[in-house]
């Protein structure tokens, strides 16, 4: 993980060797909760909007101060949609000014404060920012859309169904084709936030977000080489089949996915075993051997680990997609195949993953092109 990366994080998530400040506004539960606002809201609002100021000072304690100051409201989960609504009419186009900043400290808390905001105009500004050439900040922003998911999921967002799958397709290009493997984890995490969404008039939301997790997922999987860059990207997508095999054991009778979608998540694993089926064959998994000295041998068991990771939840997936199916797919363990390091191991995985591969066939799925990585 770079260094500015770390930096983004740090910024994120408030560690800081700062004392906290105490948010020093009016804006009392009177108005951050009022269905319609106060006469004097507006007043007060801009007087809150003075910790803006805040976020350009040279002070890192300073600017933590302002952002706190700024986000206190935000994280009344009873925050109305009439004072979301006001409050970042008053707070975009500064944030708007101060995303596009130098330093990356200054656009990174301008950020967080946007993806909190949870409004239409912060969720336009996340997403133009997602193409930003600082891995920091383009991390920052996608963070930003899944907090303003969790905001959706959890609050009352003054953004509506068509804005919130705007960044869906956002996140589905960042999936596709991010090259920063901390960026593409961030945007996994983003989609599955936005899966947590269960609220009238926000269907649409679930169901293209896992479009994004397993079908987007799959085509990116598709694309992976045996370069460091695709090993990279591996546990972003089998974070991705994580969540879609969660979405398949589903209880709640409302909420469980179709007989389209449960065939897309089998898809996805099958993708997940097609790549390892050819990093193995090609011999970008080698086992560990006694030659190896402890760095060379701990790097091999990380990459088996992702691989084997990637091939126990293939398996899980498949089962379930084929539980009502003639012939349902019985688990195998290929990833204590892979777990053992040694060609001995990797001939029985390369030989019993026929048996999956030949499970998704008969649901009718190109298992050949899976393989093929085409």
């Amino acid at each position: 993980m770079t260094h500015r990366l770390i930096c983004a994080l740090l910024a994120l998530f408030g560690a800081c060797t700062a004392l906290p400040v105490r948010a020093q506004n009016d804006l009392g539960p009177e108005i951050v909760r009022a269905a319609t606002l106060p006469p004097d809201a507006g007043e007060k609002i801009d007087a809150a909007a003075r910790a803006l100021d805040l976020l350009t000072s040279d002070d890192p304690a300073v600017i933590q101060r302002g952002r706190n100051a700024l986000l206190a409201p935000l994280r009344d989960r009873r925050a109305s949609v009439a004072f979301r609504t006001a409050y970042g009419d008053r707070l975009i186009p500064t944030l708007r000014e101060l995303v596009r900043a130098e330093r990356d400290l200054v656009a990174i808390n301008a950020l967080r404060i946007a993806g909190e905001a949870a409004t239409s105009d912060a969720a336009a500004l996340l997403a133009g920012v997602t193409t930003e050439r600082r891995v920091s900040v383009r991390y920052a922003a996608v963070a930003g859309i899944g907090r303003t998911f969790d905001a959706l999921a959890e609050a009352n967002p003054a953004i509506n169904a068509d804005g919130a799958n705007r960044l869906i397709d956002t996140l589905a290009g960042i999936v596709a084709a991010e090259t920063d493997p901390d960026v593409l984890d961030a945007a996994v995490r983003a989609v599955i936030s936005a899966r947590r969404v269960d609220r009238p008039n926000f269907e649409s939301v679930r169901g293209r977000s896992f479009t994004v997790l397993s079908k987007v997922a799959a085509e990116r999987v598709q694309k992976l080489g045996g370069d460091a860059a695709s090993l990279r990207a591996l546990p972003a997508l089998v974070r991705a089949a994580k969540a879609v095999r969660d979405a398949m054991i589903e209880n709640n009778p409302r909420l469980r996915l179709g007989d389209a979608e449960m065939k897309a998540g089998a898809e996805l694993a099958g993708h997940l075993v097609g790549y390892v089926i050819r990093r193995v064959q090609q011999g970008q998994l080698p086992p560990v051997v006694p030659a190896d000295d402890a760095g060379a041998a701990q790097d091999k068991r990380i990459r088996r680990e992702h691989a084997a990771s990637a091939a126990s939840l293939s398996e899980s997936i498949v089962a379930l997609a084929t539980a009502t199916a003639p012939a349902r797919y019985a688990e195998q363990n290929l990833a204590d195949d892979l777990r053992k390091t040694t060609s001995e191991g990797d001939n029985a995985f390369l030989r019993r993953s026929l048996n999956l591969m030949r499970a998704l066939s008969d649901l009718g799925l190109n298992t050949e092109r899976m393989i093929a990585g085409k």
